[in-house]
């Protein structure tokens, strides 16, 4: 299994995606706490899904998904993006309608299976919103060759969906209590005062999660370090 210590060495997947992503301002950052995460998972044998929320061209994803397979693990690949012409709340209020297309989902989707066809890696995306993808995750499993799995919990979650502050807030809930000890969640396009009061109620209901807002630009990072499950009502 290779660390991926180097930074040049995943580096190189940041520069050939990022011409894919909305804003690449700190994702080297972000990089930097999924190769950390992943390699102490790794070690202690935990191969649980690695999930993103909000695909767009699929820069982000394809990165992720790019450095999980050069680090030879046998994590699953989940995206979730219902696309189409929906409403979308940007974080300033306002809805954009024609911009999330079928046309982009089929040019997204199709690279990230490609990928995982060339490199016989696990990969599923789910065409649904957050919310739908919640209704959904009871019944949800992984079809590994002969094996099925329910699907339970994740090593690292990237939240890059809606903006609407409650929609984010259902997602942080969702995952936390579903994140693997040792796991992170981290919101893309994270600004302070959508939130306001809530990381501060979360945080002190929570104390098994910590947390960094401040290192990685235009992004929230939430870790899970206790040694028992998280539950949240």
């Amino acid at each position: 299994m290779s660390e991926l210590a180097n930074t040049a060495i995943w580096g190189k997947f940041f520069d050939a995606n990022k011409s894919l992503m909305d804003h690449d301002n700190g994702f080297n950052l972000v990089l930097e706490k999924f190769v950390s995460v992943m390699n102490d998972l790794a070690e202690r044998g935990v191969t649980s899904p690695v999930l993103e929320i909000g695909v767009n061209w699929a820069g982000t994803a394809k990165t992720f998904f790019d450095v999980l397979i050069e680090m030879r693990r046998p994590n699953w690949f989940i995206t979730v993006d219902p696309y189409g012409a929906i409403p979308y709340h940007n974080g300033c209020g306002t809805h954009d309608v024609s911009v999330y297309t079928n046309e982009r989902y089929r040019s997204s989707v199709a690279l990230l299976t490609e990928t995982a066809r060339i490199n016989q890696a696990n990969y599923v995306h789910y065409k649904m919103s957050s919310e739908d993808f919640f209704q959904a995750f009871p019944c949800l499993k992984i079809y590994d060759d002969s094996k099925t799995y329910p699907l339970e919990r994740f090593s690292f979650v990237y939240l890059d969906g809606s903006h609407d502050p409650e929609v984010v807030k259902k997602e942080v809930r969702f995952f936390a209590s579903r994140l693997e000890q040792g796991g992170a969640i981290v919101i893309d396009d994270y600004e302070g005062g959508r939130f306001h009061g809530f990381w501060e109620e979360f945080l002190n209901e929570h104390w098994n999660l910590c947390t960094n807002k401040t290192d990685i630009p235009q992004r929230f990072v939430l870790e899970y370090k206790n040694s028992k499950p998280l539950v949240l009502k």
